[in-house]
């Protein structure tokens, strides 16, 4: 996935939420001044609590005599400089960033003024492809099969609790990748 995806840079121009519920997943949609695509991530699980909330550093806060979903209705952009940002799309979209009509995927989306971590893009990329390339699948016939092999050797390794301890460990690792 690191050599199919390419390194954008832009002002944005536009940031809004979309959800379908309090249990859907969130989508992030923006668009950038520079191309009149829409760019759009979904953010499911805990993620969705844990990636930031972009709109506070895009648009101005609102005055205190306003109310907040009426201001975010029509807000006021930060200046251009505060707006620019880097983040990554797949190589196959490049042709598509002056089309209207596409949601290109993005990765990794930073501010110029952030600090970049090699960590924060892999970590990023890994959820990416772990939610578009079957990874849940992936994941859950992992398990399948770990706890096939576990009660098959179950009848000798019964009684030693570092198997038993391993097999939990496995377990509670398996459940956590399913809740990211």
């Amino acid at each position: 996935m690191d050599r199919s995806i390419v390194k954008q840079e832009g002002t944005i121009a536009e940031f809004k939420k979309e959800s379908a519920g309090a249990r859907s997943d969130r989508v992030d949609v923006f668009q950038l001044e520079e191309y009149p695509a829409l760019f759009s991530r979904s953010y499911s699980g805990i993620n969705r609590l844990i990636a930031p909330n972009l709109r506070e550093f895009i648009y101005q806060p609102p005055p205190p005599s306003e109310i907040e979903d009426v201001y975010y209705q029509h807000p006021i952009l930060k200046s251009k400089k505060e707006r620019l940002v880097t983040f990554y799309i797949p190589a196959k979209d490049l042709a598509n960033l002056n089309s209207t009509d596409d949601k290109i995927p993005y990765l990794y989306l930073k501010f110029k003024s952030e600090p970049v971590s090699s960590v924060g893009y892999y970590l990023d990329t890994y959820v990416y492809v772990y939610k578009t390339y079957f990874g849940v699948l992936a994941t859950f016939i992992s398990l399948l099969l770990f706890i096939a092999c576990c009660v098959g050797a179950a009848g000798r390794y019964q009684h030693n609790n570092l198997f038993l301890g391993y097999v939990a460990f496995i377990i509670i690792v398996h459940v956590l990748i399913f809740i990211f």
